[in-house]
């Protein structure tokens, strides 16, 4: 979990990333409670949720350096990667972070059955926003649904054909989703990202 050596599969190394994040935080006002003087700020959390695997070590990576790059940023004081394949464990992830104000962000590149159940039951939350004892968790949608997630896709794609901007429009461009059985909307995501790459007309 944390910079360097990543000694990733102990609940030390998620301690290593938290010493290594508190306190470069400057709180905006929304994340403190009472007043400045007689109040510390709320600590805030971000956990990157995702799926791992236990047949390929490697499937994790993205995870680990996106959340490496964030770390870097100093925008929370805890940054900290959980898997449903792996360790750290996604159901054990709450127990491990120490923020009052904390961040679900899955790392998956569409809406379904995972994103939708799998995180929510796991973890104990009921909706966008849960109320703890002693904490809030705000539940993101997955990254791959963000709005720029088409251009970016273009830019990949037209980066790894090697074409020109008239060639690519004489090629074809193949979006491959998951989807699965337990979720009917599980390929919503895909199809509507289908839609505006349609839409952008770059490649025929």
């Amino acid at each position: 979990c944390g910079p360097g050596s990543r000694p990733r599969h102990t609940e030390s190394g998620c301690r290593l990333a938290r010493e290594q994040s508190v306190g470069r935080v400057r709180f905006p006002p929304f994340l403190t409670t009472g007043s400045r003087a007689s109040q510390a700020p709320r600590r805030t959390g971000l956990i990157l949720v995702g799926h791992g695997s236990h047949l390929s070590p490697d499937s994790s990576e993205p995870v680990y350096a996106h959340a490496e790059q964030i770390r870097k940023l100093g925008v929370f004081d805890e940054v900290l990667e959980a898997f449903w394949k792996e360790e750290p464990s996604l159901p054990y992830a709450l127990d491990i972070v120490q923020s009052e104000e904390v961040w679900v962000v899955p790392v998956f590149l569409a809406e379904g059955y995972f994103t939708r159940q799998v995180v929510p039951r796991e973890l104990g939350l009921d909706h966008t926003l849960t109320e703890f004892p002693h904490r809030r968790v705000h539940y993101c949608p997955p990254v791959g649904t963000h709005p720029l997630m088409a251009d970016l896709i273009l830019k990949r794609a037209g980066a790894a054909s090697g074409l020109s901007p008239q060639g690519r429009r004489g090629a074809a461009l193949l979006i491959i989703g998951h989807g699965t059985e337990r979720s009917a909307t599980s390929g919503d995501t895909v199809y509507r990202l289908v839609d505006r790459l349609r839409e952008a007309r770059e490649f025929g």
